[in-house]
């Protein structure tokens, strides 16, 4: 996840993405800032929704 999001840069080589997130089967883990993995399974869609909700809060307002 790092890589692909350090390797974003514009035409001055400025990093262009500031947060980055993935869905993936097990416990969201929040690594570093602008770098998560967010718990997704089938069928619990009102969880990932209320997941998404708190770390999107998160990074607003950081």
């Amino acid at each position: 996840m790092h890589a692909y999001r350090d390797s974003m840069r514009d035409g001055m080589n400025n990093p262009v993405i500031q947060y980055v997130a993935i869905l993936y089967p097990g416990k969201t883990v929040n690594y570093t800032a602008g770098l998560t993995a967010v718990r997704a399974y089938p069928n619990e869609d009102e969880k990932l929704g209320m997941t998404l909700i708190e770390v999107l809060k998160m990074e607003i307002n950081r």
